[in-house]
C-alpha cells in the first residue's frame, strides 16, 4: 500500500493561506509566540491567541476565553471585518465529515492572513481585521468581547513603555516560558496591586510584575529599566490630537511672525515709520536722521525686551515642555512670536516671574521646582532618599541641604510624580500618583488664602483680607517640628488645643520617619526621651543658661513662657545669624556651630555624665560594657530578628544591652531599620577569612582595652623591626629587586597543556589584599543569582579552566557574563586575583571586568557580555542556540570585519606591552581568548595567566609552563623563557589560523602538529602563499593585504631575537614594504622539528 504524504496544512501555525482549511476541533490557528522565538520545537505549543471557526464565524480566543469574533459570514462578507472582495472567495463547509472555513484568491494573487502574538489579525495587504491589543482597552470595539475593567481600573487605563528608576527586584516573577508579553499585560491589568510588568528573558518570555509606583527616569540616571507601566490616559498626558492642534497653531504663528519681520525689515516700511515719527516744521535732513536714529534705538529696545520676555517665559513654571524655542532677534514681531510660542508649547501662563516664595489657590509646585523665601534664607522643595520622596525645608546656604523640616516624614511618596498644591478651598496638599493626597492643614483652610515660606523657615497658610493683606495664620509648619529647632520655633504644649510641640529624631540618616529619641520642654528644662523613658535633661533654665550644657551666649537669647494658654521654650538669635538645634538619630544634640549639648550615645555607657538619667546595668553587665563595630566570623543566622522598620540601630543596641543573652546586634535592612541579635560569642575575623560580617559586638572595655593594648605593643615592635631592616638595606636595593625579577619562578599550567610535569603552587601577580583590587565593584551573591536565574543550565555558556560561565541580566537590563570558580579548579584562585587587578587596564580591545562576587566559598568574576562569543567559534563553528544574533561562521563576515579583528588584536597586545599602567605579558593568546562584541570588535580576555613585566627586562624565566601548545614559542617550551616576544609568536600563529581557516593543532592530529606553520613557510618559499588562504576571507581587492598578513605572521614566528615588537607589528599592518622573513623558529636546524620533541 502506498504511504500517504503528510499534509502540513493539517497543522497550521500562525498563518492562514489560500485553500488552507480552517476546521473546528481539528485545525487550530496559533499565533507566533514571540517575534524572537518563532520555532518552539513543539508543533502545537499554545500561545496567547487562538483563532477558530465555530460553524458561522471566526472566533479568536485568549487562553480559552473569547477575545474577538468576526461576526456571521453572509454574502461573502463578515459582519465586523472588511476584506478585498475583488480577490477573496470564502468557503464554508458543514457536513457529516467536517466543518471548516477556508478561502481562495484569484490566480497569481499572493495572500496570507496572519494572527500575531499581540492578538492582531491582518492580511498580506496590511488590512487590519483586528488591531493589536484592540480588545484590551475596555472599549466596545466591533467584534470585541465585552470586558469590564476591575473595580480599581477605569476604561482609559493602558500600558506605556517607559524608562523608570528601578532600584529593586520585581514583586512577583513567573519564569514559565510559554507566557509572552500579552499574557503579562493581561495578568497585570486584572490585578489591582500591579503597576508595571515586563518579560523575564531576552527572548520575550516569562513574566515579572511590580506593585510599587516607580518614578520615571531622567537622562543620565542610574538603575534605569524599561517597563510596561499601567497608567490612566490622564496621567500619561494630553491626547495626541491636542498636540496636533498645538503644532498647527505654532506653524501658523511662525509664518505670521516671518511675514511681519519681512515687512518690518523692508526699506519702504522703515521709511514710512520714520516719517510718521517726525515732528517740527522744518523737516530738515538732520532732523530726519535724528528721528531715524531714535526709531532704530526704540526698535532695538523693543527687540531686547521681547527677547528677554521669551527667555523668561522659558524659565517659568511648566509641566509639559515640548519644544525649547530659539531666540530670534530679527525684529519685534518675531520676538513677540517666540514669547507666544513658549506660552503655547509650555502649557503654562504667559507671565515672566522670578523665583517665588508663595503659592496662591489653584497653583502648584512641581517635584523639580522650589519655593525660596523673600531674603533667600530658606528653600522648600521635594527631595528623595533611596526610592522614597519627601517635601522639606532647608537653609539655602547649606551646601549639604540638611533638612530642618519634613512635611510627610511618616507618609513618604513612592517616586517623583508629585506636586504641592493649594486648592481653591485653601487646602494645602501633596498630590502624588501613589495614593490619596497628603493634606498638611486639615481643618485649617480658607478659600481666600495664600501659602508662604517665611525667612524664619516657617511655612504658613494665611487667610487674606479683601485688599490682599494677611488676616490671620491658619496653619504653620512650626506647629509640626521634626528633628530641628529653629529660632522662634516652640517646644512645649498648647494648653487649650493640647497641641504638643516636640522634636523627634530620624530613624537614621536615610530614613526621616520619627525615630528613637524625642526632645520636649517640661516647664523648666529640656528633656530627651528614648521611647518615652527619660534619657537626658538640660537642667533648670536660669539666668539665660542651662545647668548641664553651654551655649553661645553672644548669639542665643532664651524665652520661657508659662501661662493659662501655653507653656513653651523658644530661643532667638541676633539679626543675620544662622542657627538651628538638631536632635540626631543616636541621641546627640548640637547646634549649627557644632557645639555638643549631648554627645552621641553618651548616656548609654552607664556612666554618670551631666544630665544623663541614671541607668543601672543588668546584673550580667558592668558599667564598662560598650558596643564595638567588629568583623566577626558568622557561620549562621541570627538568634532573633525583628523586622519592624520603625526600629533603628539605637533601639537594637538598647534591647541587646538589657538582655543578658545578647552578644551582638545589627540592623536588618539596607536602610538601617529592623533588628537582629546574636546570642553566641562570635570569633573575630582575620583578613581573608570567609563568612565575615560586621556586627556591633557588646564587650567589656577591659577586653577591648587589653586587645587594643596588645595590638599597640605588636605594632610598635613590628615598626621598630621594619625601621632596623630598612636602615641596613644596601643603597642598590632597586637593582637587587630587578635582578631577582628575572630569576626562575613558579607558574601554573593551563588545562590545555598535557604532560608529566608536576603541578606546584603558582605565584600570584600581586598579593590578594592589594589596594588595587578593592577599587573593583563587588556584587552580592543574591544579585548574581537573580541575574543568572539561579545559575540555570539554560544560562550556561560553557566551561573553562576557571569554571563554568553563565549569561546574566542585571536589573537595569545590562547583559553580563559570570565566571564561577569551580572547587576543582587549579588556576581559579590565582586567576580570580589577577583578573580583578586587570580592571585597571582600560582599552577598547581588552574585555572589561565589571566586578566580582566573593561570599563564603563562592568566587565569581563578572564581565561585559560578548554576544558573538569568541574568535575560535567564528573561525571553526559553534552552536548558535544561545547566541541567535551571532554569525553562523567565518563565511558570514565581510572583508572589513576581518581587517578590524586583526588590527584590534594587535592594538590590544601593544597596549598591554607598552602603554598600560601594568606592562604585562598575556602568555595564553589564542582564538578562544579573543571575544567579539555586538559590532564584532575583538577583545582580549582571560588574564589569569598574565604576568607583570619589568620595562627594562628583556625576558624572564619559569620552571612551570602555562599556555596552549601550538601558540607557545620553542624558547618558552624548552627553556621557560618568556617575554613580550612570547605574545608576538602567539599572534603570528593566530594570524595564520585566521587566514587559512585551519587550527594550528587539528583535533584529529596524530603526528606532525605543526603542519600549518610548515605548509605556510613552504608555500611562501614557492611563491604560492594564496593557496593557503581560505576563500571565506577573500574580499574585493584583498589579495595584497592577505599576502601582507601572511608575511607579518611569518615575521612573528621567527626566532626570539628576530621577531618584531607588537608596536612594529601594528605599523607593518599598514605599511606596503616589509622585511623578508626568516624560517620559523620551530623549523630551524637548532630547534626541535616535531611536536613530539616539545612534549612536557
Amino acid at each position: 500500500m502506498k504511504k500517504k504524504k503528510r499534509k502540513w496544512f493539517l497543522l497550521p501555525f500562525y498563518t492562514l493561506r489560500p485553500k488552507k482549511p480552517y476546521m473546528f476541533g481539528l485545525w487550530a490557528f496559533l499565533h507566533k509566540k514571540e517575534i524572537t522565538q518563532p520555532n518552539t520545537n513543539k508543533c502545537l505549543i499554545l500561545g496567547l491567541s487562538l483563532l477558530e471557526w465555530n460553524d458561522t464565524q471566526l472566533v479568536m480566543k485568549r487562553r480559552g476565553d473569547i477575545y474577538w469574533s468576526s461576526g456571521i459570514l453572509k454574502d461573502r462578507s463578515f459582519e465586523f471585518i472588511q476584506t478585498h472582495h475583488n480577490i477573496y472567495y470564502f468557503i464554508s463547509v458543514c457536513n457529516d465529515n467536517e466543518i471548516y472555513f477556508s478561502y481562495s484568491v484569484q490566480d497569481g494573487a499572493i495572500s496570507k492572513w496572519v494572527l500575531n502574538w499581540r492578538g492582531g489579525f491582518f492580511d498580506t495587504y496590511g488590512t487590519l481585521f483586528v488591531k493589536e491589543d484592540m480588545c484590551d482597552r475596555y472599549g466596545k470595539y466591533p467584534g470585541c468581547a465585552v470586558q469590564e475593567p476591575p473595580t480599581c481600573r477605569t476604561r482609559d487605563f493602558q500600558f506605556m513603555k517607559q524608562s523608570v528608576l528601578n532600584s529593586g527586584y520585581p514583586s512577583l516573577m513567573n519564569i514559565d516560558t510559554s507566557l509572552g508579553l500579552s499574557d503579562c499585560q493581561a495578568i497585570c491589568r486584572n490585578n489591582c496591586s500591579c503597576t508595571a510588568c515586563n518579560t523575564v528573558f531576552t527572548n520575550g518570555t516569562g513574566c515579572q510584575f511590580w506593585r510599587d509606583e516607580l518614578p520615571r527616569a531622567q537622562v543620565g540616571d542610574a538603575n534605569q529599566e524599561e517597563l510596561y507601566v499601567l497608567s490612566s490616559s490622564e496621567d500619561i498626558g494630553k491626547p495626541w490630537w491636542i498636540w496636533i492642534i498645538i503644532l498647527v497653531v505654532v506653524v501658523f504663528l511662525f509664518m505670521l511672525a516671518v511675514f511681519c519681520c519681512s515687512q518690518r525689515n523692508s526699506r519702504g516700511r522703515v521709511r514710512r515709520e520714520v516719517q510718521l515719527h517726525e515732528v517740527g516744521p522744518s523737516g530738515t535732513t538732520g532732523d530726519r536722521e535724528g528721528k531715524k536714529e531714535h526709531a532704530s534705538k526704540q526698535q532695538a529696545e523693543n527687540i531686547i525686551l521681547a527677547t528677554q520676555q521669551a527667555r523668561l517665559s522659558m524659565k517659568s513654571e511648566t509641566e509639559n515642555l515640548v519644544v525649547s524655542p530659539l531666540i530670534c532677534e530679527w525684529g519685534q514681531g518675531l520676538g513677540f512670536f517666540f514669547f507666544i510660542l513658549s506660552c503655547v508649547c509650555l502649557g503654562g501662563p504667559c507671565s515672566c516671574s522670578a523665583q517665588r516664595d508663595s503659592i496662591k489657590p489653584g497653583e502648584r509646585i512641581q517635584f523639580t521646582k522650589l519655593l525660596v523665601s523673600a531674603q533667600r534664607t530658606f528653600t522648600l522643595g521635594f527631595f528623595s532618599l533611596d526610592t522614597r520622596s519627601y517635601l522639606g525645608i532647608w537653609y539655602t546656604s547649606d551646601v549639604d541641604n540638611k533638612k530642618v523640616w519634613v512635611a510627610n516624614r511618616d507618609n513618604p511618596i513612592s517616586g517623583t510624580n508629585a506636586n504641592l498644591m493649594l486648592d481653591g478651598n485653601g487646602t494645602l496638599m501633596i498630590i502624588h500618583s501613589g495614593g490619596d493626597p497628603i493634606v498638611l492643614n486639615s481643618n485649617q483652610a480658607s478659600g481666600n488664602s495664600i501659602a508662604t515660606l517665611l525667612d524664619s523657615g516657617n511655612f504658613v497658610v494665611s487667610a487674606l483680607n479683601s485688599d490682599g493683606s494677611a488676616k490671620q495664620t491658619l496653619w504653620e509648619s512650626f506647629d509640626d517640628p521634626t528633628d530641628t529647632l529653629l529660632p522662634g520655633m516652640k517646644l512645649g504644649i498648647n494648653l487649650k488645643t493640647r497641641k504638643n510641640w516636640s522634636l523627634a529624631s530620624w530613624i537614621n540618616e536615610q530614613v526621616p520617619d520619627p525615630g528613637t529619641f524625642t526632645l520636649e520642654w517640661n516647664d523648666t528644662q529640656l528633656v530627651t526621651k528614648r521611647r518615652e523613658d527619660i534619657y537626658w535633661s538640660s537642667g533648670i533654665l536660669k539666668d539665660q543658661s542651662f545647668e548641664f550644657f553651654q551655649t553661645h551666649h553672644n548669639i542665643h537669647f532664651f524665652i520661657s513662657v508659662c501661662n493659662d494658654n501655653e507653656t513653651y521654650f523658644s530661643y532667638s538669635v541676633q539679626d543675620g545669624a544662622i542657627s538651628k538645634w538638631v536632635l540626631n538619630w543616636r541621641g546627640g544634640f548640637f547646634d549649627t556651630y557644632g557645639t555638643l549639648f549631648v554627645k552621641e550615645d553618651m548616656c548609654d555607657r552607664y556612666g554618670k555624665y551631666p544630665g544623663c538619667a541614671v541607668q543601672e546595668p543588668p546584673t550580667c553587665r558592668t558599667r564598662d560594657f560598650q558596643f564595638m563595630k567588629q568583623s566577626v566570623l558568622n557561620s549562621g543566622y541570627p538568634s532573633l530578628m525583628n523586622i519592624d522598620t520603625s526600629l533603628g540601630l539605637s533601639d537594637c543596641q538598647a534591647i541587646c544591652r538589657n538582655n543578658c543573652s545578647c552578644t551582638a546586634c545589627n540592623t536588618v535592612f539596607t536602610n538601617g531599620t529592623g533588628c537582629q541579635f546574636w546570642r553566641d560569642k562570635l570569633p573575630l575575623a582575620r583578613v581573608g577569612d570567609a563568612n565575615q560580617e560586621e556586627l556591633y559586638v557588646l564587650s567589656s572595655s577591659k577586653d577591648t582595652g587589653n586587645h587594643l593594648q596588645n595590638i599597640s605593643i605588636i605594632c610598635g615592635v613590628v615598626g621598630l623591626v621594619i625601621i632596623l631592616i630598612f636602615s641596613c638595606l644596601p643603597r642598590n636595593f632597586r637593582g637587587y629587586r630587578v635582578r631577582r625579577e628575572v630569576q626562575p619562578r613558579d607558574v601554573e599550567v593551563s588545562g590545555d597543556i598535557t604532560g608529566d610535569r608536576e603541578l606546584e603552587k603558582p605565584e600570584q601577580i600581586v598579593p590578594s589584599d592589594s589596594e588595587d583590587i578593592d577599587s573593583v565593584k563587588q556584587f552580592s551573591l543574591v544579585s548574581v543569582m537573580a541575574a543568572t536565574n539561579n545559575f540555570s543550565d539554560e544560562n550556561k555558556l560553557g566551561k573553562g579552566g576557571f569554571g563554568p560561565v553563565y549569561k546574566g541580566i542585571l536589573p537595569g537590563g545590562q547583559e553580563i557574563a559570570v565566571k564561577r570558580l569551580s572547587r576543582d579548579s587549579t588556576q581559579g584562585p590565582e586567576q580570580f586575583n589577577n583578573e580583578r587587578l586587570i580592571a585597571k587596564q582600560q582599552h577598547r580591545n581588552l574585555v572589561r571586568l565589571l566586578g566580582y562576587c566573593m561570599e563564603g566559598e563562592e568566587k565569581m568574576l563578572i564581565y561585559e557580555f560578548m554576544p558573538n562569543r569568541s574568535l575560535e567559534d567564528v573561525l571553526f563553528g559553534f552552536n548558535t542556540s544561545l547566541f541567535p544574533s551571532s554569525p553562523a561562521g567565518r563565511k558570514m563576515l565581510d572583508w572589513n570585519t576581518w581587517c578590524k579583528i586583526i588590527e584590534g588584536i594587535a592594538q590590544g597586545l601593544d597596549y598591554l606591552h607598552r602603554h598600560s599602567i601594568l606592562n604585562m605579558v598575556h602568555r595564553d593568546l589564542k582564538a578562544s581568548n579573543i571575544l567579539l562584541d555586538h559590532d564584532m570588535n575583538p577583545k582580549i580576555s582571560d588574564f589569569g595567566t598574565a604576568r607583570i613585566f619589568e620595562r627594562n627586562a628583556s625576558e624572564a624565566h619559569t620552571r612551570k609552563l602555562v599556555g596552549t601548545f601550538g601558540y607557545m614559542p620553542p624558547e618558552y617550551v624548552l627553556g621557560g623563557a618568556y617575554s613580550e616576544k612570547t605574545d608576538v609568536y602567539s599572534f603570528g600563529v593566530l594570524l595564520l589560523e585566521i587566514v587559512s581557516g585551519q587550527r594550528i593543532i587539528p583535533p584529529d592530529s596524530k603526528g606532525d602538529n605543526l603542519s600549518l606553520i610548515r605548509n605556510a613557510w613552504k608555500l611562501w618559499g614557492e611563491g604560492n602563499s594564496l593557496k593557503l588562504v581560505d576563500p571565506a576571507v577573500v574580499g574585493p581587492h584583498s589579495t595584497t593585504q592577505i599576502l601582507k598578513w601572511i608575511r607579518v605572521a611569518l615575521l612573528c614566528i621567527q626566532k626570539h631575537e628576530e621577531r618584531p615588537t607588537m608596536s612594529e607589528v601594528c605599523s607593518m599592518l599598514n605599511r606596503t614594504e616589509l622585511p623578508k622573513p626568516n624560517p620559523p623558529a620551530i623549523l630551524r636546524s637548532d630547534e626541535p622539528r616535531s611536536c613530539s620533541d616539545l612534549q612536557v
